[in-house]
């Protein structure tokens, strides 16, 4: 998705709130939010709950998912996951930029699988590749290719794969990654010469092109802010993804790759498809306002209460059309060097 340097500000007049939202969800912030069920392999590991709130919440949202990308006149297969379709529309709809052939046929490393729609689709894609994804909880898609699998695995710890992987990829990794160095150098040790790393991320916070996320979308810089600082509380600090293309040299990748992208908080951007794109990540951060609630009540303090008079904030400053925030998303991509060039 060819991207504008400087986004342009859709100025037509109407409601200020963005106009996906009569269309949206209804994303309780009572507290039910503390008994959201998170993973129980290293418990504590993800800040995300992996319960049937999310899952219900993602089927929601394909629909509308669908419905925006097929504006553009793309193809619509059916997906399962908003945030995958918010990365992918921003992709073209690739699954990654690492060069992989259309007749690759190596073994696939999904680090972080969650609920299994990159690698069931990358399966798909490439019917000769055997693809294993890897989580802390359980990945039980509807629908699994033949040369896909999942295992409950924490890829924090010592890997055990009895054979080298030639694309390993890893995606929404932030809060997950406590050492980012040790993970891309294990990466690097079960490839195989010449195989491919590929690391898809945000780098925090939300930025704004003008002065409209200071002056008024102050909860939203404090949620981040909060989010962050929660975060390391609890154990999982945001990594610094910017430095990621240079940690992936120091380990020994050689042909690194980065290409930043942008995304919308909402629909505000005049520019069509980055406003489409706004829209799917409207939802994708509704939903993840609340999700990250467990940061607020086990870290920071807050009550249960408190946490959602403020969530409430938040998300109105998430619809708010006169913010004109957005996301830095890093592509990063190296490759280990084959045996002649070692």
């Amino acid at each position: 998705m060819e991207q504008p340097d400087f986004i342009e500000v859709d100025d037509t007049p109407g409601d200020k709130n963005a106009s996906q939202l009569e269309h949206g969800i209804s994303i309780s912030t009572g507290t039910e939010n503390e008994e959201r069920t998170y993973h129980t392999l290293n418990e504590g590991k993800y800040m995300l709950p992996n319960d049937e709130v999310c899952k219900a919440t993602r089927s929601n949202l394909v629909a509308k998912a669908e419905k925006a990308k097929s504006l553009d006149g793309s193809d619509g297969h059916q997906r399962s996951d908003l945030q995958h379709r918010v990365i992918t529309y921003a992709l073209d709809d690739k699954l990654q930029l690492a060069p992989i052939p259309d007749s690759f046929s190596g073994n696939v490393l999904d680090l972080g699988t969650g609920s299994g729609i990159w690698a069931t689709e990358f399966a798909s894609r490439y019917p000769s590749s055997t693809v294993l994804g890897i989580d802390l909880s359980p990945t039980n898609p509807s629908f699994i290719p033949q040369n896909c699998s999942f295992r409950i695995e924490d890829y924090e710890e010592e890997w055990k794969h009895s054979a080298p992987f030639s694309f390993i990829h890893g995606r929404a990794l932030i809060s997950c990654l406590k050492n980012p160095p040790q993970t891309f150098a294990t990466a690097y040790q079960n490839l195989a010469p010449g195989g491919w790393l590929e690391i898809q991320d945000i780098i925090w916070p939300f930025k704004s092109q003008d002065e409209s996320l200071a002056e008024k979308g102050k909860p939203l810089l404090q949620w981040c802010e909060q989010a962050q600082a929660g975060s390391a509380k609890l154990g999982r600090p945001f990594a610094d993804v910017s430095r990621y293309a240079a940690m992936m040299e120091e380990v020994g990748f050689v042909n690194v790759k980065q290409r930043t992208l942008k995304i919308p908080l909402n629909d505000w951007p005049k520019d069509r498809r980055m406003k489409e794109l706004g829209a799917l990540f409207l939802e994708n951060m509704l939903d993840a306002v609340v999700a990250l609630k467990k940061i607020w009540t086990f870290a920071l303090g807050y009550s249960s209460e408190d946490a959602d008079a403020f969530m409430g904030e938040v998300r109105s400053a998430v619809r708010n059309r006169e913010v004109h925030a957005y996301f830095d998303f890093n592509i990063v991509y190296g490759q280990k060097p084959d045996e002649v060039q070692s």
